[in-house]
């Protein structure tokens, strides 16, 4: 799955170069992600606040529309388990869309993601996880041209295999994000 999700990707990539230098932007952003849920079955664990780090690359396709791919990587982050401490950590690899809506120096927004996720967590008694998809919706303001604020909705699943068993693992928050355009 992951060398599909890869090579679409780069191939997603390629497609996008032909396009005119001006047309693309190169994003850096940096993001906290608030308190919030690891999810099972039968479990419910509350995980703690993270940052997380990472970089898009962005095509203009007009005055209203942005679409490009991105990846992020989610820094450990504890869950309050009661049987003891583990870290869990991410990476994604997703496509992006901006619509602004409003605004000339100040521009409003709505966003989406839509992509695989690789969780992992340091943890061997919980089961092994393997990544699935992930998707992250919300809104920003663009102020000027190289700076971006977004509030966002993010919703990362997993298969958890234990004893024999899959069942479906998902962890979900709420992540403020500081983007800077090159």
């Amino acid at each position: 799955m992951m060398r599909r999700l890869t090579l679409a990707v780069a191939l997603l990539t390629l497609g996008f170069a032909a396009t005119p230098a001006r047309a693309v932007d190169f994003n850096i952003l940096v993001g906290y992600d608030f308190p919030g849920d690891f999810e099972a079955d039968t479990v419910s664990l509350d995980a703690n606040s993270g940052y997380h780090a990472g970089l898009e690359l962005m095509w203009d396709l007009g005055k209203r529309f942005e679409l490009g791919v991105g990846a992020d990587y989610g820094f450990p982050r504890d869950s309050d388990d009661a049987t003891g401490d583990s870290d869990t950590d991410y990476w994604t690899v997703a496509g992006v869309g901006r619509f602004y809506l409003v605004g000339e120096n100040i521009r409003w927004y709505l966003m989406g993601r839509l992509g695989y996720v690789d969780i992992s967590s340091d943890d061997d008694t919980s089961g092994d996880l393997s990544g699935k998809e992930m998707y992250s919706a919300g809104t920003g303001l663009q102020l000027g041209e190289r700076i971006k604020l977004e509030a966002v909705f993010n919703s990362f699943n997993a298969d958890l295999e234990t004893v024999g068993q899959t069942v479906d693992f998902e962890y979900t928050n709420y992540s403020l994000r500081f983007i800077f355009t090159f």
